[in-house]
């Protein structure tokens, strides 16, 4: 994590599960380990940007299977994303090799109080399940009251405005985009895989309630996951050249 990323070796920690969880369980982490003093402010707010990530089941499951009816499909965004991100990270902990690191507390595990752990662990998962629920069905509404108003019929073109309402709310825009009726898949998996890097504004605001609690800044994450978006597509169009 040091050497690659430029950050504190218990980064590992939400790296790995933020690769495996989905959103917003990556940031959770690390802004449980930002207020317990375990990793410093520049640090958290470098693992923010390329911890916080999609999760397998839902590319592969919802994505991949479920809108596109390819479990190739899947794997193909899965991996780009994965890729992406920690292309990112990199790029991240180079530019600020040399960023001041203010000093942290020791880590270390104490079994004394488990249950106390066990529960606080419990009533921290339901808090951030009900959270990420919460902003899904109020997002999903926000869509539905815009198709409803027809607020964006002055922009004539179909992929422009499922964009945008992918912009808001990733899962009900991505399924917008890989329902239109077009045979030109790539244009398709373009957009799916810039939404599913950026997170659209309903994970922006999950990350940004998370991390609420702590000193961290959302400005950096905001920025780099645009370039995580941009990054995204482009590994994309590459990838599909030689595997679709």
């Amino acid at each position: 994590m040091n050497s690659v990323f430029n950050v504190s070796s218990i980064g590992a920690y939400p790296f790995v599960l933020g690769l495996f969880s989905g959103y917003p369980v990556g940031a959770r982490i690390v802004s449980s380990l930002r207020q317990e003093n375990k990793i410093s402010k520049s640090d958290g707010e470098k693992l923010l940007v390329f911890t916080n990530n999609a999760g397998p089941i839902f590319i592969l499951g919802t994505i991949g299977i479920g809108m596109y009816g390819s479990a190739k499909i899947g794997f193909l965004l899965y991996f780009i994303h994965i890729i992406s991100s920690i292309t990112i990270g990199i790029i991240l902990g180079k530019l600020y090799r040399n960023m001041y690191r203010d000093a942290v507390s020791s880590t270390y595990m104490d079994f004394s109080t488990f249950g106390e752990i066990v529960s606080s662990s419990i009533k921290k998962a339901f808090y951030t399940l009900s959270t990420v629920c919460g902003f899904v069905i109020l997002f999903s509404l926000v869509i539905s009251m815009i198709q409803v108003s027809g607020i964006l019929n002055f922009i004539n073109n179909i992929w422009i405005q499922n964009f945008i309402l992918g912009l808001i709310e990733i899962t009900s825009g991505i399924n917008l985009i890989s329902g239109i009726a077009s045979t030109n898949l790539l244009v398709k998996l373009l957009f799916t895989s810039f939404l599913l890097g950026t997170g659209g504004i309903s994970v922006l605001l999950q990350v940004w309630s998370v991390i609420s609690d702590s000193d961290l800044s959302i400005k950096p994450y905001f920025i780099a996951k645009i370039l995580n978006g941009a990054l995204s597509s482009v590994i994309l169009y590459l990838a599909y050249l030689f595997v679709m």
